[in-house]
């Protein structure tokens, strides 16, 4: 289906270029992902970086009308980069992308203002697989920063709230600071039950936090308060397999990707 979408926009002389163009590199981006998630990675990256290459041109021509779109692009074109074991040239994209948000913020356009949290999450995830977590985790406790900002103006991001809460409690636990990460932990379980309210599919999130909360006790000597995590998870994935059974569509409960991707 991507494919043939894409076979069609690159057809000539339909649209204006530009407007024409930017829909063939959203296409691609999303032929990457699916190319992703099979395994493909290296038929991945091309199709990213296609993408990326087709919005270069326009953005540097009329920057205030494509820079966002090719940043956006350069955002997930780092995620693919890490995933297909690019990780040099995925962490110079990264870093590259969260600093044209910063410059874009400079001038105040409000629809920078989301995405620069997604930048510095995929940073973070970027260095991350890395195992570079030292260097992860500033950028993901900037990206919480951000996030509950956002959310104090606008519901709609506490899912994303909960997903940067739940990233830097990984992150935290990575360098030893389990702790800190038991406290992010729980904020980001609050976040993702808030979230399932109107979206049942967090209770997914819901369920797989307690289980790291469950790990972390665990591994803090503590299996009777981890035990009883473990339980909650259990209980609560009872509950998601029941709703997931007993919708009229099962595509209305499911659970959300939390790649850290835009």
């Amino acid at each position: 289906m991507v494919e043939e979408a894409i076979a069609l926009l690159r057809r000539p002389g339909e649209t204006g270029r530009c407007a024409h163009q930017s829909d063939l590199a959203k296409a691609l981006l999303n032929l990457s992902t699916v190319l992703g998630r099979l395994g493909r990675h290296a038929e991945a990256v091309a199709s990213a970086r296609e993408a990326v290459e087709i919005q270069h041109e326009p953005a540097m021509d009329d920057p205030d009308r494509y820079l966002l779109d090719y940043t956006h692009a350069t955002t997930n074109f780092a995620l693919v980069l890490s995933r297909a074991g690019c990780h040099d040239e995925a962490t110079t994209v990264a870093q590259e992308a969260v600093m044209r948000y910063r410059r874009m913020l400079d001038y105040g356009p409000d629809d920078v203002q989301p995405w620069l949290p997604v930048a510095l999450t995929n940073l973070g995830v970027v260095l991350t697989e890395q195992n570079r977590h030292e260097e992860a985790v500033p950028f993901m406790t900037e990206a919480v920063e951000r996030y509950r900002d956002l959310v104090g103006t606008d519901e709609s991001y506490r899912a994303k709230f909960g997903e940067s809460l739940y990233n830097l409690s990984i992150g935290l636990a990575a360098i030893g600071d389990r702790d800190s990460a038991l406290k992010v932990n729980e904020a980001a379980i609050l976040e993702f039950r808030q979230a399932a309210h109107t979206d049942p599919g967090y209770l997914h999130m819901v369920a797989t936090a307690l289980e790291t909360r469950s790990l972390l006790l665990s591994e803090m000597g503590r299996p009777d308060d981890a035990a009883g995590y473990e339980a909650d998870a259990a209980e609560l994935r009872g509950t998601l397999r029941l709703l997931l059974s007993e919708a009229d569509n099962p595509d209305e409960v499911v659970p959300p990707r939390t790649s850290g991707s835009g």
